[in-house]
């Protein structure tokens, strides 16, 4: 609307354009004024626009509401959103898992190569448009989408929003999943949805506390999470799942490690920490026989007494920032105290929860 608001009045001036001196006489000349009243009209008309600046998307007056997204920033979105981006997957999982799939419009690449959308939906994930990275759109196809919000974390997407007026909403990864459900649905309309999602997301996690809690003399075992192709490729303690860690019986070897991903840690200082459990990172191509066959790891605890596993994908029972990630703490729990878990059929919670949440029949098949 503003583009071609611009246009008009632009190329008004253009036909209708001055020569020199005209101006100065039209306008200090009751007389120029008054035989270039046409052409005055659209250069009043363009300075309007130009001192006033751009409408935003969304104002108060068009029933827009003011929310405080998760880094502290007031933004005005519409008041019902039907267009939305979640540029970061595991946001993307959570609008899918409250029933707001419906109102993506555009996906980042990150999503595209996701195991769980791809194995959950994947002539959605063909036919949606593509509108760049999680950390960086393309402006015009982004645009193209008509999206009236974007789900983002903090930095770049943010700056690129603002300069044509589309608001984000900030959802951080400090926060804790419930928090970020809870925040999503009421971003979305889908507060009920979200709820009781975040309902069930607390309720795992307190099964998982309450039995853990139930031994306390019990030792936290140490766990070294492979975030690579390579094993000496892992997490620091700022990656997010030292919670989850912790709640499951155990503690993370590398919790002294600063830092995210992209951490490469010596053959030595493997040996040194020995782990009692090693879980192998989904998604990279290694599987736990690489680890117990490799005879540079036979001395490693883990490695005697087989307790190396390859962690559950990421949509059914993942150790990473995502809603399934109750279930990845019960799965965990499960091997570090599997005489507190008897009860639980982990692939059959997974199944339950794929059904419940994404509307999708799904076999579980992981160990």
């Amino acid at each position: 609307m503003c583009d071609k608001l611009f246009n008009h009045i632009f190329s008004g001036i253009y036909c209708f354009r001055f020569q020199p001196g005209e101006l100065f006489s039209c306008c200090f000349s009751q007389e120029g004024f008054m035989q270039n009243k046409s052409r005055m009209m659209w250069i009043y008309a363009a300075l309007i626009v130009l001192f006033l600046g751009i409408r935003p998307l969304v104002s108060a007056q068009d029933g827009g509401r003011a929310v405080v997204d998760e880094a502290g920033r007031k933004v005005l979105i519409p008041a019902r959103v039907d267009r939305l981006i979640a540029t970061v997957p595991w946001m993307l999982s959570i609008t899918s898992a409250i029933n707001g799939r419906d109102k993506i419009v555009g996906l980042t690449l990150e999503a595209t190569k996701d195991y769980g959308f791809n194995t959950l939906f994947p002539d959605w994930i063909k036919q949606t448009p593509v509108v760049g990275s999680f950390n960086e759109l393309n402006l015009e196809t982004t645009m193209k989408t008509n999206p009236q919000m974007i789900l983002s974390q903090p930095g770049k997407v943010v700056e690129q929003m603002q300069t044509v007026n589309v608001p984000v909403a900030v959802v951080t990864r400090e926060k804790e999943i419930p928090e970020n459900i809870r925040f999503i649905g009421a971003v979305i309309g889908r507060e009920q949805e979200a709820e009781e999602l975040a309902s069930f997301y607390l309720r795992k996690m307190d099964l998982v506390k309450s039995r853990i809690a139930s031994q306390p003399d019990r030792a936290p075992k140490k766990v070294y999470f492979i975030a690579g192709p390579n094993p000496l490729q892992t997490i620091g303690r700022d990656f997010g799942n030292e919670p989850l860690i912790r709640a499951a019986g155990g503690r993370l070897a590398t919790e002294a490690v600063k830092g995210s991903t992209g951490i490469t840690v010596s053959a030595e200082q493997l040996l040194q920490w020995n782990p009692d459990i090693i879980v192998v990172g989904f998604g990279w191509g290694l599987k736990p026989a690489d680890i117990l066959n490799n005879p540079k790891w036979q001395g490693l605890t883990a490695v005697k007494d087989t307790a190396v596993f390859l962690e559950p994908p990421p949509h059914a029972a993942c150790l990473k920032k995502h809603p399934s990630s109750c279930l990845g703490a019960l799965w965990l729990a499960q091997k570090i105290a599997p005489d507190l878990f008897k009860d639980v059929d982990i692939r059959q919670e997974a199944e339950n929860f794929i059904k419940k949440f994404y509307g999708v029949t799904w076999k579980a098949d992981f160990i």
